[in-house]
């Protein structure tokens, strides 16, 4: 898949923005970066499990949706790397896809990338 990522330059994003990948059942994550062409999430791994293919949400804190129902698969999925020692929680890095994109979907994640991304 690492063609695929080249293709689309990828952007951090500057504020806390939330997603969720609903299939089988949910991933809840934040965005770590983003490009047109898929995003990575962090999420607390063992609450719900990986959603291999699903349709995803974002949005900020705020409560300002970004992206509603946006069909994506999983490209990739590790654990990172404990930054506190003696935390139980485990987090992991998602990367998603996202695939069958609309005219409007693909407008809304372009502006979300020229309104929240950094580089």
């Amino acid at each position: 898949a690492h063609h695929e990522d080249r293709k689309h330059p990828r952007f951090k994003v500057d504020q806390q923005v939330f997603t969720v990948v609903k299939g089988d059942n949910e991933t809840l994550g934040e965005v770590l970066d983003v490009s047109e062409g898929g995003l990575a999430l962090k999420y607390v791994a063992g609450i719900g499990s990986p959603v291999s293919e699903g349709l995803l949400d974002m949005f900020a804190t705020g409560g300002k949706v970004y992206l509603k129902d946006v069909p994506v698969r999983a490209a990739s999925d590790f654990e990172l790397p404990n930054e506190v020692d003696f935390s139980t929680i485990r987090l992991r890095r998602m990367g998603v896809a996202f695939k069958n994109l609309t005219d409007p979907q693909q407008q809304a994640i372009r502006d979300f990338i020229r309104e929240n991304g950094t580089n």
